[in-house]
């Protein structure tokens, strides 16, 4: 294994994802205070956590089932496919810069028998799909299922929303195309040989074949339908948190919510979003009329859970299954050998 060197780059952009965080917890704890969110976090109905716990614990495994066909060949079984994606998830919220994304990509293709490359590539599809269902959530939600003020409060979240989707037509696009580009891209590796092309290009042809499944009819449809069940239950899940607090949101409002989190997930900041997603999350709701501290608690108890749901189970397999064993190596190499799960 390849000890992987040290990067200024890397190290200097965790820092700066660390400062984030801090800055952003510092700044809404002096914006809500801490007594008004304690004050908070004593009327809670224990019963409405249980509940939100249960539906995002079931989307999980819906997630796990759902990232099975996004393969086209080696396909991992359920329970694979359950470790995978529990350990990814909880190596987000451990290791900076969603590297836990990496760390999945590692262990799946160690199960799979086959290019971290092309696992990876699963990932950033199932990422896409992640983006595009929420979008369109927020989208449907929000435009019919919410007031003026709502709408006008929300428009930075439509703005996320309709990049997604811009984002989404790109990839299709090149899909499309992708014999051309790579015909294009050979030529010029052709005239200018070296190490950068020979490397990089048949990683990135492994990578685009690892997003094939997802655009095949049969497979576009199922894909679908199972992103359509995760959100659904967790926007069931975000609704029970609401509840445990007392307090109704209308659909529009809920779906801004879920949106608000998950973008705001993406800022480069500490593991898990901590404090910036606290931060982003709360002043949305703010801005639509919600209590700042209400928001801040719904907020952090939405967080909690993540990280409880994610965190317990995801533990277990990492040390259990993977014998709590980080990837050492940068590589993306081919053939890696199967984990043996007896």
């Amino acid at each position: 294994m390849i000890r992987p060197r040290r990067n200024w780059k890397r190290t200097l952009g965790i820092y700066f994802g660390v400062a984030i965080s801090i800055a952003s917890i510092v700044w809404v704890f002096n914006y809500v205070g801490t007594q008004n969110l304690f004050e908070q976090f004593k009327k809670i109905q224990a019963s409405y956590v249980v509940l939100a716990i249960v539906l995002t614990l079931t989307g999980y495994f819906v997630r796990s089932l759902r990232w099975v066909y996004f393969f086209h060949e080696k396909v991992p079984s359920y329970s694979a496919s359950m470790m995978c994606v529990f350990v990814g998830f909880f190596m987000n919220n451990v290791l900076p810069a969603r590297m836990g994304e990496f760390v999945r990509a590692h262990f799946g293709g160690r199960l799979t028998n086959q290019s971290r490359a092309t696992v990876l590539a699963t990932i950033a599809g199932e990422r896409l799909a992640d983006g595009v269902m929420i979008s369109a959530i927020f989208s449907l939600l929000y435009i019919f299922a919410s007031t003026e003020a709502e709408r006008r409060e929300g428009a930075g979240v439509m703005y996320v929303s309709l990049l997604f989707g811009f984002v989404a037509v790109c990839v299709v696009i090149f899909m499309s195309q992708r014999a051309l580009v790579f015909g294009v891209l050979h030529r010029i590796a052709a005239r200018f040989p070296g190490r950068t092309a020979s490397y990089a290009l048949p990683r990135l042809e492994r990578f685009v074949e690892g997003l094939q499944p997802m655009f095949q009819p049969r497979r576009f449809v199922i894909l679908t339908v199972l992103s359509a069940v995760v959100w659904g239950l967790e926007l069931a899940a975000y609704a029970q948190v609401c509840r445990a607090y007392d307090y109704e949101m209308s659909w529009g409002t809920l779906s801004l919510f879920l949106a608000a989190v998950n973008f705001s997930s993406l800022i480069p900041s500490a593991p898990g979003a901590l404090g910036v997603i606290e931060a982003v999350a709360t002043l949305v709701l703010v801005h639509v009329g919600v209590e700042k501290e209400i928001a801040l608690a719904m907020v952090s108890t939405q967080h909690i859970i993540q990280y409880i749901v994610v965190g317990i189970p995801g533990a277990y397999f990492f040390f259990h299954y993977f014998r709590g064993k980080l990837p050492v190596d940068e590589s993306v190499a081919d053939g890696d050998s199967p984990i043996d799960l007896a």
